[in-house]
């Protein structure tokens, strides 16, 4: 049952790339270029500006932007406007209407109207496995994009007040998964109680809430989602009304997505949740799993070849680089986001819901965290991820590399066997485990931090945290 019918998701795809065109050239010329100390030190370096990018073609032509450039540079891209980057940079227009508010209003007036779109009111830290946390900064024109963004993944999951209520899972915390759930709620008055995860409720006070309201939707992190589903089975906690679980914030393989698919009732829908904090939205996956259904008139999606930077037709496996189209804070043009899209963006109307917005493939892996070498093999670590927990005897597990060098595994089993799991991860990934600890699932749950970490501690690489010490 489809309820979503705005022009957001049913442009044709001409319609949609002239209007992407008219935002991009507007938010360029009139927010990023006057007020980013940042872009405009930038591009003055590459002799580029961004008055001669009319299309979105051209964007191309613009560098890319990296999260090291926003680790060095966070405050300078935040968008400031002063009186002389004003009366500089914006169209006569756009002074006319300045003008207007404060003959109308006063100095006082304008000031404090500039002061409401453009002064930061909050801030997001990024998450990510491979670098410290980045401040992203938020003024309340992004909270109200996060809003639209939140209606719309209520609108893609098929989500609807008053006959929908869900669980939120996500630890409450400064990071964007957290509160994109809260707007969801918001933008479409849909019950959702936030929990704060493992940390601020614990497993316990979850369960008593799954007893309670009954919910019809669950939204976490993968890992901690599981566990609480699982937990939940034990103790006779009924189920039955879910009929949406949504996890974020990690990878859903295929092998996880299945062991969540057994713990609910069988048509019920499991699927992913792709955010960035950098693009301070999130999107929704299709209940088909056909994709990320995006949103081409908030935001705009490329993808390269993550060696050479060279732009990828569409459906070719590659990297996703993002530019927002609206918003103040901190504003981000053509940024790496280092995912790895396989099977890249589709521009064909999705076969399910028939939406023509741009659906980036759900099949995401990090470029980063990608490969680990263990004992001189390189190791995919989403094929070691499958393989240990495709064991259906494996409950719980934490793979860790020591200082050094060996790989030790940790699981919680019930009646398997070590010495086949062994093998199996052997025939998977070239390299046997040194030792497999086998103990009890609470003792895994408690390696992983899933009650107390924002993420899961489920691949652990010692050897970084020397040399990180020494450095």
């Amino acid at each position: 049952m489809n309820r979503a019918s705005h022009r957001w998701d049913r442009m044709s795809f001409s319609a949609m790339r002239r209007l992407q065109a008219r935002r991009l050239r507007r938010f360029l010329r009139h927010q990023v270029l006057p007020f980013s100390t940042y872009y405009r030190r930038l591009w003055r370096k590459h002799d580029l500006d961004a008055r001669h990018i009319a299309d979105v073609a051209d964007l191309a032509q613009l560098p890319f932007t990296t999260k090291r450039d926003l680790a060095d540079n966070a405050r300078d891209l935040i968008l400031k406007p002063s009186p002389e980057t004003i009366r500089k940079y914006l169209p006569k227009t756009a002074l006319m209407r300045l003008l207007a508010r404060r003959l109308l209003t006063g100095k006082s007036g304008l000031e404090r109207a500039l002061t409401r779109e453009y002064s930061p009111t909050s801030v997001f830290f990024t998450t990510g496995r491979t670098a410290g946390p980045t401040a992203v900064f938020l003024t309340p024109a992004d909270e109200a994009l996060l809003l639209i963004a939140g209606g719309r993944m209520v609108d893609v999951l098929d989500l609807f007040a008053p006959v929908d209520r869900g669980l939120n899972l996500f630890p409450f915390a400064p990071h964007l998964a957290f509160w994109q759930v809260a707007a969801c709620g918001t933008a479409r008055n849909i019950l959702t109680l936030h929990t704060g995860g493992g940390r601020a409720m614990g497993t316990e006070g979850i369960l008593r809430l799954l007893k309670t309201i009954k919910p019809t939707f669950l939204v976490g992190i993968p890992g901690f989602t599981a566990h609480v589903l699982r937990c939940a089975r034990k103790e006779g906690i009924d189920l039955s009304r879910v009929r949406v679980v949504a996890t974020g914030g990690d990878a859903l393989t295929p092998v996880l997505k299945e062991r969540l698919q057994k713990l609910v009732p069988a048509d019920a829908r499991v699927l992913s949740v792709y955010g960035f904090t950098e693009a301070r939205v999130c999107w929704a996956e299709c209940l088909a799993g056909t994709g990320f259904h995006t949103y081409p008139d908030l935001g705009l999606f490329e993808v390269i070849d993550p060696d050479t930077g060279d732009l990828l037709p569409p459906e070719t496996t590659g990297e996703l680089v993002y530019t927002g189209l609206d918003g103040r804070g901190s504003a981000l043009v053509r940024y790496r986001t280092g995912d790895i899209a396989h099977g890249g963006i589709t521009y064909t109307p999705c076969p399910e819901c028939g939406r023509t917005v741009p659906r980036v493939s759900s099949a995401l892996t990090r470029r980063a965290d990608g490969l680990v070498n263990i004992k001189g093999t390189l190791v995919d670590t989403t094929v070691l991820a499958d393989s240990v927990a495709g064991d259906p005897a494996v409950q719980e597990w934490q793979a860790v590399i020591t200082e050094e060098g060996r790989f030790e595994l940790y699981v919680a089993m019930a009646d398997g066997d070590p010495e086949a799991l062994a093998r199996r991860i052997r025939s998977a990934v070239e390299v046997r485990p040194d030792r497999i600890h086998v103990e009890p699932l609470e003792s895994i749950v408690q390696r992983l931090g899933l009650e107390t970490q924002m993420k899961e501690s489920r691949i652990l690489d010692r050897r970084h945290e020397i040399v990180e010490a020494k450095s």
